[in-house]
């Protein structure tokens, strides 16, 4: 083989090492990036579940505070009602200012759902019973 022919096959040889080196390479770091970006997916896809989580534990946290509340809103009528019908009973007479309160007090009584149920009959009876009073 004549100096010529030697050197061509060399060329050949480390060309193809050099193409070879480069393709593992380029192969390593596509592989690296594919694994980066799928942690960065995996991390984010964690991230958004526990964001999720929190989320969904505020509103818990902020519809049993609601429930709280209407039953407060429920018992501060159901008692004011009680105490004007208490007050009122025997003369049977109430003032209209008054009987006008006890019936917005009635309506938002019976505008709370607990449980999906609007509260029990009790205050009814009294305001209906009322209905019937002389007003001053």
């Amino acid at each position: 083989m004549d100096e010529a022919a030697q050197a061509t096959s060399w060329i050949t040889i480390i060309g193809t090492m050099i193409t070879t080196a480069g393709t593992v390479a380029v192969a390593f770091i596509t592989s690296r990036t594919h694994r980066a970006q799928k942690n960065i997916q995996r991390e984010t896809e964690d991230n958004a579940e526990d964001n999720k989580r929190e989320i969904l534990g505020a509103i818990d946290e902020i519809k049993a505070g609601l429930e709280n509340n209407s039953r407060v809103t429920v018992a501060n009528a159901r008692a004011m009602i009680s105490q004007v019908y208490t007050a009122n009973k025997e003369r049977k007479a109430i003032s209209e200012k008054t009987w006008r309160n006890v019936l917005e007090l009635h309506d938002a009584y019976k505008a709370v759902k607990i449980d999906g149920h609007t509260p029990n009959s009790w205050c009814d009876q009294i305001v209906d019973e009322m209905r019937s009073w002389e007003k001053l």
